[in-house]
């Protein structure tokens, strides 16, 4: 499948048949934005069971075994894991990264976020092999960019309707 938009992520946000999502983009916001619907259709931030948060120090054998665990009391569980750094980490981590997105359990939901890590796209062997793991299983990978023009003009003035005020193009 390759690298998808913005439309595609609210698709599969609202049909719920994903379990691995690795966001990454520009826009810091949307990114922000769309890890917490997606965490939010599966368990409440306080949640300490089906809800679990990974920064980019976390030792990697954590976050696997997160995510290889059943939920509690829920169908599902939300694993995110924000700004891991597999430019550098040793490739017993990567190897470790790219087993946990071809082998995810189906009641997990896996979040890569890409955050405040910044790396080039294009011929990035190490960032294809995420991609080729997520395809593998189904999941999506998604660019999430700054909005532009008649598209931002739209995000406004919707986000201005939904709060009672109307604003003028």
């Amino acid at each position: 499948m390759a690298i998808v938009f913005e439309e595609a992520l609210k698709k599969a946000i609202k049909t719920g048949d994903k379990n691995v999502f690795v966001l990454f983009g520009e826009d810091g916001y949307l990114k922000s934005i769309y890890v917490e619907k997606i965490a939010k259709n599966i368990a409440d931030t306080s949640d300490i069971f089906n809800y679990q948060r990974f920064e980019a120090d976390s030792p990697l054998q954590e976050v696997y075994d997160a995510v290889q665990q059943f939920p509690m009391m829920n169908d599902k569980k939300v694993v995110i894991l924000r700004d891991f750094d597999y430019l550098s980490c040793n490739s017993d981590d990567f190897n470790k990264l790219i087993e946990l997105l071809s082998d995810l359990p189906e009641t997990t939901v896996f979040i890569l976020w890409f955050d405040a890590l910044e790396f080039e796209v294009k011929k990035n062997t190490k960032f294809d092999k995420i991609i080729k793991a997520c395809d593998k299983i189904g999941g999506l990978v998604v660019r999430l960019n700054h909005k532009r023009g008649a598209e931002l003009e739209k995000m406004l003035n919707d986000g201005a309707l939904k709060r009672g005020c109307k604003m003028e193009n």
